[in-house]
């Protein structure tokens, strides 16, 4: 009986420690992953996050969704509406002319892929 009782026992607190090492190790394994660097806060003259495209004659909610972010919005403004040249366009967003670059090149794909694939265009904000 006493020896049951102790065995029971020692199982229970082995797999109690045992569950806390591997939340332990989890813990620090989660903390140890690179996320990469922050995103440089932008400054966004204009809120488009309220506007969304859709091909005609086709119900919204049969359609794929392409998200293009504010920022990247922000950059099609100022380049292609405003007309102004890319290291401009930087400075007022607030970030580096190879970024703005990225971001132009990432909305203009965005745009022509939702274009020519029938997809609805929607702007969203980021965190």
């Amino acid at each position: 009986m006493i020896i049951i009782i102790f065995t029971i026992d020692i199982c229970t607190y082995v797999r109690y420690n045992l569950l806390n090492i591997w939340t332990y190790v989890h813990n620090i394994k989660e903390s140890m992953m690179q996320y990469g660097r922050r995103k440089i806060r932008r400054n966004i003259a204009k809120d488009h996050t309220q506007v969304c495209f859709k091909p005609c004659g086709i119900r919204r909610d049969k359609l794929e969704k392409m998200i293009i972010d504010e920022d990247e919005m922000e950059a099609l403004r100022l380049s292609d509406y405003e007309g102004l040249y890319q290291q401009e366009c930087a400075d007022k967003m607030g970030i580096s002319r190879t970024t703005f670059s990225r971001l132009i090149e990432n909305a203009r794909k965005k745009i022509s892929d939702a274009l020519l694939h029938n997809k609805a265009i929607s702007i969203t904000k980021q965190n």
